[in-house]
């Protein structure tokens, strides 16, 4: 097929996509500004391309280091991203495991974003457990109740041995209330005062006291018992009664979905929530020549359920698709394409953390930590 020309100034066409790794053609559509392809492995799909709408967070003391999930207002006028630690070696300071809330000047417009807000959610901790030094559970998804008088967040609790050389994971699910009047607003997020205890299961401790892991505490939480995986997002169905997380360990990283009995409550110790309803095996055979993807960080939804997302950091950032035969169903998901973003931009993205799509089905917005600043980037669907 010879080349088309687009009205957006782009240029499509078909190549042959090497034999190595997946079978059959390859489409693209090359943008000459940024001089690569933006590819995709299968036809009639949507192609994402990039907008050169970005926003990078101001470079203050309190602006997020290390970006991962993402969560935008249903009314499209704020964003919220949550930051974890820009590295887990011991010693590395950080007051950076909070929540940031942006607001937009035009509905859901990245180029748009002003003015912003930040609220620090867990400490940085020196104390000593059975001779490890315990840090924090470091933020890493975050959805709010289409209200938004509730949050619920997912992290890793970090812990480090005495030498520094050992890290061990064990990831949590938590969860704030806020009242109707300060909805929305994470600096009123209300929790649990000092003696407040939860069990980790998964690290050999028995009880935390969570006012020493917490600046404001969650009134209520979870531990997994697990210290080989790590939780690296969280996404919750609007209506409260169904969520996914994304876990991985050893390069694999896998999706669960997991039901939630009283909507919109975790319960005490996590006594509302049934894990691993179903499950999914995330692609990684379509870059299997990169050590890192198995790092997948974000996971999003079309709003009618019918399509997933997940991006990896691998190349600067890929975007994998399935499609769901039955909606919200991952159970009956199969891989669709992907796409490298990270390839076809001008300006080096780093590595993408997290993503999100509009309600209108057709922008996506990627987190990504560029030089360890944290940056927003925007992605349009092309209609090709």
């Amino acid at each position: 097929m010879s080349p088309q020309s687009s009205s957006l100034g782009l240029i499509g066409g078909d190549f042959f996509k090497d034999s190595t790794t997946r079978s059959g053609f390859r489409s693209g559509i090359y943008r000459p500004e940024d001089n690569a392809y933006i590819r995709n492995y299968a036809e009639n799909i949507e192609n994402f391309y990039y907008t050169g709408n970005s926003f990078t967070y101001p470079s203050t003391s309190s602006a997020p280091a290390y970006l991962s999930g993402i969560f935008i207002k249903p009314e499209l006028d704020r964003i919220y991203a949550c930051s974890g630690s820009t590295q887990d070696t011991n010693g590395s300071v950080s007051t950076d495991n909070s929540i940031h809330m942006n607001y937009f000047g035009q509905n859901g417009k990245v180029s748009t974003i002003t003015s912003s807000t930040t609220k620090q959610v867990t400490k940085w901790i020196t104390g000593s457990f059975n001779n490890t030094l315990s840090w924090y559970p470091e933020p890493s998804g975050l959805s709010f109740k289409p209200d938004g008088t509730q949050l619920i967040l997912a992290g890793n609790l970090v812990t480090v041995n005495a030498s520094g050389t050992t890290i061990t994971r064990g990831p949590v699910i938590f969860q704030y209330s806020i009242s109707s009047g300060n909805a929305w607003n994470p600096n009123q997020i209300e929790g649990y005062g000092v003696g407040q205890t939860f069990t980790f299961l998964g690290n050999g401790y028995t009880v935390y006291d969570v006012s020493t892991l917490f600046t404001v505490a969650p009134y209520k939480i979870y531990g997994f018992n697990s210290t080989t995986t790590r939780i690296y997002d969280i996404f919750i169905h609007p209506d409260g009664t169904t969520f996914y997380y994304l876990m991985g360990g050893s390069n694999v990283s896998t999706l669960y979905q997991g039901s939630i009995s009283s909507t919109w409550d975790i319960g005490t110790d996590g006594s509302n929530l049934t894990l691993n309803t179903a499950s999914l095996t995330l692609d990684t055979s379509v870059t299997s020549g990169f050590t890192g993807v198995g790092y997948f960080s974000g996971i999003t939804f079309n709003s009618t359920g019918t399509k997933l997302y997940v991006i990896s950091k691998a190349y600067g950032g890929t975007i994998y698709q399935y499609n769901l035969s039955t909606p919200w169903q991952i159970s009956t998901a199969s891989f669709k394409t992907f796409l490298y973003v990270g390839q076809f931009k001008s300006e080096i993205q780093g590595s993408s953390q997290g993503i999100i799509m509009l309600p209108d089905g057709e922008t996506v917005i990627c987190a990504g930590l560029n030089s360890f600043t944290g940056k927003l980037y925007e992605y349009s669907v092309l209609p090709y």
